[in-house]
């Protein structure tokens, strides 16, 4: 197994009533690549070995005019704001939100992070949290605003996808030799550790990787040979046609030449009989 093996502690008797589970949630994603934990991320619970199996897929896809895509280097990061991390259509999201909380509020929302020259709002500014709230009710939250503003995030024609295998087994068992527990029976051990802890395991399932790649299914240099085939076919077709054409006149003329020249030679001939009969009287 190719990976990492952890063990996180998350002290829950630290958790707000509210909290409706315990445990870690984790973001497998690229090193240029800022983690959406919350859209993209899997939960690790308390007192259960989280295993992360990871394939590794790249996709290439084709950009205009076959496709709709976008390269990451021609991104304008104007109003990004990852700005040191790559596009992400997630970013793009967030980004075009963040922006029209602050041209609305003059101030961005607590979640996302935002440009140098903007703050956040402050939980003690009334007008500005009535100003988010009413914002976040219009455009229904960050994945609507592209609907709302009729803005384009665009998929990456480069993407580095990590499919993810996800399983959970009991932990720890009983044989488990756990440590950091002084004070404590062994039971007791084992109950704090399931309670407050999680074994988390990520590894590649294989090192090998799965590509898929856009192709188009009629490029130009197949235009440019099925044009010339057809224009050579066609072409040919004419030449023999305009020949054809030329020896049929030909023929035509000769045969209407010899027949006017055999005409003349019977005129002749008849002629000169008739005169030979007249010498001979």
């Amino acid at each position: 197994m190719y990976g990492i093996r952890v063990l996180l502690f998350v002290n829950t008797s630290d958790y707000m009533s509210t909290s409706e589970s315990a445990g870690v949630r984790l973001a497998i994603h690229a090193p240029t690549e800022y983690p959406f934990p919350d859209t993209f991320g899997y939960s690790a619970p308390v007192g259960f070995a989280s295993s992360f199996g990871m394939k590794k897929k790249l996709i290439h896809r084709l950009s205009e005019p076959y496709g709709d895509c976008i390269h990451s280097e021609n991104y304008d990061k104007t109003d990004y704001i990852y700005q040191q991390y790559d596009y992400h259509p997630e970013g793009c999201h967030r980004s075009r939100f963040q922006t029209k909380l602050i041209r609305d509020c003059s101030c961005g929302g607590p979640r996302f992070p935002v440009p140098k020259s903007s703050r956040h709002c402050s939980a003690f500014n009334a007008i500005a949290r009535d100003c988010l709230e009413r914002n976040i009710g219009d455009m229904g939250d960050f994945h609507h605003i592209t609907e709302a503003m009729d803005c384009k995030c665009k998929q990456r024609c480069r993407e580095v996808v990590h499919e993810v295998t996800f399983s959970t087994s009991k932990w720890p068992s009983g044989a488990t030799d756990l440590d950091d527990c002084d004070g404590m029976t062994e039971s007791e051990c084992e109950n704090y550790y399931r309670h407050n802890a999680a074994m988390v395991e990520v590894f590649y399932e294989q090192l090998n990787y799965e590509l898929l790649q856009e192709s188009e299914a009629y490029g130009l240099v197949n235009l440019i040979a099925d044009f010339g085939g057809h224009l050579g076919l066609w072409l040919g077709f004419s030449v023999i046609t305009v020949m054809e054409v030329i020896v049929l006149v030909f023929d035509v003329i000769s045969i209407c030449f010899h027949r006017k020249s055999d005409h003349k030679m019977n005129n002749e001939r008849m002629n000169y009989l008739t005169y030979d009969g007249d010498t001979t009287k």
